[in-house]
């Protein structure tokens, strides 16, 4: 069952109100091939989803796929890089007829202070499309920037 919240829901009813979650509860057959090459500074990654499955209260398999790709280019020596990213998924909800969709795009690029210090920037835009009128995610997108300092340990 996906969640569907609605304007008047609470934190706690809304905290998943983003998220795509397909509701296969009862049965899920699905499979995931991430390619990923590397030449020189240029990395690409790919990542290609499908999934069918259904609630134990539907007679029939619905089925989602998931597509994403990202290419990052780092040069002088790894210190610094550029990358952009594309994902989209698309599929049947519990109780709708049609497919709905979420896409997303990401340009940014960072940089290395040291190897456990990261200083990242990234501009992202994302939309949900064709949700119905009575589902909060119709007509949603979120675009911003970011800014981030990552530590590793």
């Amino acid at each position: 069952m996906s969640i569907r919240a609605t304007t008047a829901g609470t934190e706690k009813d809304s905290a998943w109100t983003g998220n795509v979650q397909p509701g296969f509860r009862s049965e899920t057959k699905s499979w995931v091939l991430n390619p990923f090459v590397k030449v020189g500074g240029l990395e690409v990654r790919g990542n290609i989803e499908r999934a069918r499955g259904r609630a134990a209260t539907e007679p029939e398999n619905r089925k989602w796929e998931q597509y994403a790709g990202e290419a990052l280019y780092r040069f002088v020596d790894d210190r610094l890089f550029l990358g952009g990213r594309y994902n989209t998924v698309t599929g049947q909800l519990l109780g709708m007829t049609n497919d709905v969709s979420v896409n997303r795009y990401q340009i940014g690029g960072g940089w290395f202070l040291t190897p456990t210090l990261l200083l990242k920037g990234e501009w992202m835009t994302q939309k949900y499309l064709d949700f119905p009128t009575t589902d909060i995610r119709n007509g949603g997108k979120i675009k911003g920037f970011m800014i981030e300092g990552v530590v590793a340990f």
